[in-house]
């Protein structure tokens, strides 16, 4: 099952003022999250779990600055998956359990919103 999220304007950083971020910091966590998550599908084992766990170190840091935006949660089995956007117009999925816990609530925060803009757009049905 996939769920879209309709985007919200902007990333939510982790603070009320957005950090001012050096663009090659930003481009650079992009750049790493896109290439480990590509070392992680051609391995196995050890490695593939090492290149997953600094995919997430680079998604949570990226969130935290305020620049991924959650656009889609995706469900295999009763392992859930986020789809985030990144500003180099990348988007990869990620477990929940590999981001920070601040990255995560983060996340769940964005996904919150966005279902509630979501909610508050569906027309009111009278039953008879």
């Amino acid at each position: 099952m996939a769920i879209t999220l309709k985007k919200t304007a902007e990333a939510e950083p982790a603070t009320s003022t957005p950090k001012a971020t050096d663009s090659n910091l930003v481009t650079k966590l992009c750049n790493e999250a896109v290439e480990q998550n590509r070392l992680a599908k051609v391995s196995r084992g050890r490695d593939r779990r090492l290149a997953y766990q600094r995919k997430g170190q680079a998604l949570s840091t990226l969130l935290l600055l305020g620049h991924a935006v959650v656009d889609s949660l995706l469900f295999r089995g009763c392992q859930p998956l986020v789809g985030l956007t990144l500003p180099t117009g990348d988007q990869l999925h990620v477990m929940p359990v590999q981001l920070t816990p601040d990255a995560c609530e983060i996340v769940f925060r964005q996904i919150k919103n966005a279902w509630s803009d979501t909610l508050r757009n569906i027309p009111e049905v009278q039953c008879a």
